[in-house]
């Protein structure tokens, strides 16, 4: 729409305040190159539209030392300039709206500046250099690629319990050989992937008889065992073996029986 076209009297007729509404707008539009005037549809939050004159485009913003654009409408009612402009963050397809205290998540603005609207002391031009001070301080928007680059450097992780080791998934089992007889063997086969378990059937091991010791529990008599001696410097006393070279023929027991004689 042409600076013509949006103050024609076709536009203003509803306004109580014509002459104002052209008067501020012409000189938002001096002061912010990249707004543009328009005469478009409002819908309430009861449902109902209207035709509204707004100004709609980008505002310069400083933010970390740098100037970011950014995009914004501003409505004019029918009482304007006893009623205060609203004002809506239009994010563009890769920008996403960063709600916080002055921009709610539809991209609404509210300020105090807003709020205490009073003319003559508020107008237009005061109220876009107010809304470029407070996007200087928390930017309304953010570009959406950020949030890719993010989470193409920290990809989601399976949750792990903290301390333990990751718990593997159950592994195939392997298959249970078959006897020539068609019946499935004994053996048995570790179940991978499901911890130890107790087998049906253990293998019985053959009946292997095992070695008998000497008895040596009863006590040692030095007294009737006169062929023994001591350490040096113990008095820990030690067995002699008997010399069983001469019977080395003879059957176990009569061995130590001639021992003991």
């Amino acid at each position: 729409m042409s600076a013509d076209e949006w103050t024609s009297a076709k536009c203003l007729a509803k306004y109580t305040y014509p002459q104002i509404v052209r008067r501020d707008v012409t000189c938002a539009l001096k002061a912010f190159k990249e707004l543009r005037p328009k005469f478009e549809e409002f819908i309430q939050n009861d449902g109902t539209s209207r035709k509204l004159v707004s100004l709609d485009g980008t505002i310069p913003v400083r933010y970390m030392g740098s100037t970011y654009n950014i995009p914004i409408a501003i409505f004019l009612f029918e009482a304007y300039p006893h009623k205060a402009p609203m004002v809506y963050v239009r994010p563009t397809n890769t920008m996403q709206i960063k709600p916080s205290d002055f921009v709610d998540s539809a991209g609404l603005v509210q300020l105090p500046y807003m709020t205490d609207w009073k003319h003559p002391d508020a107008d237009l031009v005061e109220l876009i250099s107010v809304l470029q001070a407070v996007f200087g301080e928390t930017s309304p928007v953010f570009s959406k690629s950020t949030i890719t680059k993010r989470r193409s450097l920290n990809p989601p992780s399976n949750p792990q319990c903290i301390g333990s080791m990751p718990y593997p998934g159950t592994l195939p089992q392997p298959p249970i050989p078959v006897m020539p007889n068609g019946q499935t063997s004994n053996v048995y086969l570790t179940q991978l992937g499901t911890g130890w378990q107790i087998p049906g059937s253990a293998p019985i091991l053959p009946n292997i008889p095992m070695p008998q010791l000497p008895n040596f529990a009863g006590p040692f008599n030095q007294a009737a065992n006169p062929n023994i001696y001591s350490m040096p410097g113990q008095n820990v006393p030690m067995p002699v073996c008997p010399d069983v070279s001469a019977t080395s023929n003879m059957p176990y027991n009569i061995i130590i029986r001639h021992a003991n004689a």
